[in-house]
């Protein structure tokens, strides 16, 4: 379960209300171990739950509504790089993750974000 706490992106808006979202997920990994590094799949599926608000968007309500329901995917690669000692090592970790939404009302934004770690 997650909880976020979104805000507008545009640092010129003039409502700058905190919208809370409820997040309950299942995520099934698996992992793979390979001579030079390490691989992890992650799959995710996650339903969306936004707080109630005004029409103005300015004050928030009581209660939420269900959104839509998320899939994800990452992939992650974690190579070692220097050994320390037989339980520690230093490693560099590069992930990229996508989010697809599956809700009718979403026609537009099926493809909803793509995210990339190092």
């Amino acid at each position: 379960m997650s909880l976020f706490l979104s805000k507008p992106n545009d640092p010129e808006t003039r409502v700058a209300l905190t919208i809370p979202e409820l997040q309950p997920h299942v995520e099934f990994v698996y992992k793979q171990k390979l001579p030079f590094l390490a691989l992890e799949h992650r799959f995710r599926t996650e339903s969306r739950y936004f707080h109630f608000t005004n029409l103005a968007k300015r004050e928030l309500e009581h209660g939420y509504y269900f959104g839509n329901i998320r899939f994800r995917y990452q992939l992650m690669a974690t190579i070692p790089i220097w050994k320390i000692d037989e339980h520690r090592a230093m490693r560099i970790k590069l992930s990229e993750e996508i989010h697809l939404n599956t809700r009718n009302k979403n026609v537009h934004n099926r493809f909803d974000q793509n995210r990339v770690y190092a």
